[in-house]
Order: structure tokens, then sequence, then C-alpha cells
């Protein structure tokens, strides 16, 4: 989601940027939507877990609220589009392994090694089974908690506390005085 600026005479009419900014808004609403219908989905699978999911998306979700607010307005795009980004990718984790667990169980361990090449006598009693689940839930819930801190450190770095009490704009100048050309 990045910023155009469509009131540029390159755009044309006046007419002709008011279709593109309709545009830009119109699709962001409806990345936003089906990232929600895909999250209520998600959380929809899971029972007992899914009840924890919406308690730590919806914490990530302020705290994305948060960085965006205090954060200087140059970064704000960048805040959005990570919790979008995020989102889906814990959409897709979440549905997809919901999936892969629930035809998992179809699955003979003992097919599967051996059409890896393993000797029928290695993949007996596959544990493989038992570790998916719990390695989905772990980032199921860990996924939320890290980016409330990515966004913490967002906040942090824009407020003389990320890199050594500069901030990101004194940084970045301080980077290009070092370059040797």
């Amino acid at each position: 989601m990045i910023q155009k600026d469509y009131r540029a005479p390159r755009y044309g009419t006046e007419a002709g940027f008011i279709r593109l900014e309709l545009w830009e808004t119109i699709k962001t609403i409806i990345e936003f939507l089906g990232l929600f219908v895909a999250t209520v989905y998600a959380c929809d699978l899971y029972s007992y877990v899914g009840e924890w999911m919406i308690r730590l998306i919806i914490a990530a979700i302020i705290a994305t609220l948060f960085a965006y607010f205090f954060v200087p307005g140059g970064d704000r795009e960048g805040a959005l589009a990570d919790i979008s980004r995020n989102l889906f990718l814990y959409d897709v984790v979440a549905i997809g392994g919901y999936y892969i667990i629930s035809n998992w169980a179809n699955i003979d361990g003992s097919l599967l090694g051996v059409s890896f090449g393993l000797a029928s006598g290695t993949v007996m009693g596959n544990t493989v089974a038992g570790y998916i689940p719990v390695i989905l839930q772990m980032i199921i819930i860990i996924t939320p908690i890290s980016h409330i801190f990515y966004e913490i450190k967002r906040i942090f770095t824009y407020h003389k506390r990320g890199y050594g009490r500069v901030t990101k704009r004194e940084r970045m100048e301080q980077l290009q005085r070092n370059i040797v050309k």
C-alpha cells in the first residue's frame, strides 16, 4: 500500500486522479475485508485455540494502531503493509496447517517414509504426526506476540531509542556520511 500522489500533473485531469484514488481505496477495502474473512474462518477452524487467536490478533492490531499514531508519517504506510502481510501469512499457515493435520490421518507413515526412500523399519512409529499440531499451535500463538514486539521496536526506533539514541533519519544520515565512494 504505497502512497501515491495522484494530484501530480502527469495524471492529467481532476477526474483522472479521483478515479485512481477511488480505485486504490476500493482495493484497500477489499484487501482488508478479505483478510478479515480469512481470519474469522481461521479462528473458527480451531475451537479453544481460536479464542486465543482472536485475543492475540486484536492485541497485534492495537499495537499496530499505536505504532501508526506514534511514528512519523513516512513509515505509517509501512505499518499498514506489515499488518496486512503478517495477517495474510498467519491466515495461510493457520488454514493450511488445519487441512494438513486433518488430512494427515489418511496418510500411512510407513508408506510415506518408503516413498522418500527410507527403510520401512525406520519409519515405524513415526512421531512427526504428533509434532506437526504442536508446531502449528506454537506458530499460531507466537506470531501475533512477535508482531506486537515488532511494533514496539518500531515506536522505540522513531523516538531516539532504537539506533543509539538517534532517530531513524539521523541514523541514515550517519550511514551516508560513513560511505566512502
